[in-house]
């Protein structure tokens, strides 16, 4: 069984022209495979995806749609690229003529974010659907997979952006997930220390989280993740290697005057990495002054024992405090 077996199961998930049919499908099959293979497998585990596609459940039917979804529109991100050209024993040509010519390549790129966004976005959607009912799909709540993702102090864009706004998208989150892994052992750890830090781990891991721990979560560990993680992506996201030399990203929605440099680019971004970094660090700050105020042998017992753990000082009056400065890094 396949999520996605006809071109009319396609057609329920991406707009085609109604002349697209069979052979369409078949054109198509080489992106299915490579979407699904790249996205949805890595996201759900290998086993857990095969057992979905034969499970009865109404739940089962539910979560293969959110995902038939995913695949549709992801499938043609990577297929728009083909699609442009012929490509036949004489070479590779575009369609043009009285009737019909290949669209312009702005028009290409919006297409594909556009489908690119749905796409993922469909992905974050199933997920969140999965742990809302994981007690209809058994294998995939005891799968190493899924409790990897328990066990990150911030698992969805979703729960990202109420935190830090990236429009709930999971592709932003996904490009986020080595900086997040990054801050929680050089900031967090670091502030909670290494036995408490593990024992948090452990207990999103085993959903086990408790009330006071959960607590300590919500209000003071994802925020200042988010931000320090941020802070640290605005300056290493803006580039990516392309196999031959580094490459800088910056996204000019109006396509015009691509070349010509911004004169208050840098600023506008040392800007935004600076008060990403100034909020992380008082979400930080916040959260060691309400450790070191309430733990004792029997609160935060593991970080009280812990040498992180600093006794309240006693308030001297007469100094003034000296903020730190706001750009920094690791």
């Amino acid at each position: 069984m396949a999520l996605i077996a006809t071109i009319n199961d396609f057609k329920q998930h991406v707009a085609l022209n109604e002349s697209a049919g069979a052979d369409y499908f078949n054109l198509l099959q080489p992106d299915l495979l490579l979407a699904e293979h790249d996205y949805l497998r890595p996201a759900l585990g290998t086993d857990f995806f095969d057992e979905l596609l034969l499970a009865v459940s109404d739940e089962a039917a539910s979560l293969r749609q959110l995902l038939a979804f995913s695949l549709a529109n992801l499938t043609m991100v990577s297929f728009l690229d083909v699609a442009q050209v012929q490509i036949s024993g004489s070479g590779v040509q575009i369609i043009s003529n009285d009737r019909e010519k290949t669209a312009f390549q702005w028009q290409i790129n919006a297409l594909k974010a556009n489908l690119g966004r749905k796409g993922f976005n469909g992905l974050e959607k199933a997920l969140a659907y999965l742990e809302q009912h994981a007690a209809d799909f058994p294998t995939w709540a005891a799968s190493d997979t899924a409790q990897r993702g328990r066990e990150q102090f911030i698992s969805t864009a979703s729960e990202f952006s109420y935190y830090y706004n990236i429009s709930n998208a999971r592709l932003t989150f996904q490009a986020l997930a080595s900086l997040l892994r990054k801050t929680e052992s050089f900031r967090l750890e670091p502030a909670l220390g290494t036995d408490f830090f593990t024992e948090l781990k452990q207990q999103l891991r085993d959903n086990a989280l408790t009330a006071e721990n959960a607590g300590l979560v919500t209000g003071y560990l994802r925020p200042a993740l988010a931000h320090l993680t941020m802070a640290q992506a605005i300056g290493e996201l803006g580039f990516s290697l392309n196999g031959q030399a580094l490459e800088l990203n910056v996204y000019r929605p109006d396509d015009s005057n691509a070349k010509e440099a911004d004169p208050g680019l840098t600023q506008l971004l040392d800007l935004k990495a600076g008060q990403a970094l100034h909020d992380g660090e008082r979400y930080l700050r916040r959260l060691v002054t309400h450790l070191n105020a309430t733990a004792s042998e029997t609160r935060y017992a593991t970080y009280f024992a812990s040498p992180a753990y600093a006794p309240p000082a006693v308030p001297n009056y007469h100094t003034t405090s000296i903020s730190a400065p706001l750009w920094g890094g690791f």
